[in-house]
């Protein structure tokens, strides 16, 4: 069993941002995941998002990398199809996150659902 003693040490605050690259490539380099946009975990759909990218980028470039062909037109149009879906997820995360978690761990008296 362990025990917590020592509060500040043993007790890390998870800081939690929402933001994206604005250009996920350069030469030779693509962003893709939590590597090009931090989630929230509201919702628990990074990882989702991430494997999309994955899916995304294999489609457009699994051919041209094989022929040894990327451009940098290529890299970006990777960009191009991901940055609705992400930007998408992220204002969703961030109205649930402004019009419902905030208005729970901010209420002065505990959270009760109707009903109960």
């Amino acid at each position: 069993m362990v025990e917590l003693n020592e509060w500040d040490e043993q007790i890390k605050l998870l800081t939690v941002a929402v933001d994206r690259l604005q250009h996920w490539s350069r030469p030779g380099l693509l962003c893709i995941g939590d590597a090009a946009h931090a989630m929230s975990p509201i919702g628990g759909v990074g990882i989702n998002l991430a494997i999309q990218d994955a899916v995304a980028t294999a489609n457009i470039l699994g051919e041209k990398l094989r022929q040894g062909t990327v451009t940098e037109a290529a890299l970006q149009a990777v960009q191009q199809r991901r940055t609705f879906p992400t930007r998408a997820t992220q204002r969703l995360q961030l109205m649930v996150q402004d019009n419902v978690i905030k208005r729970v761990l901010g209420a002065e008296s505990p959270f009760r659902l109707r009903g109960y």
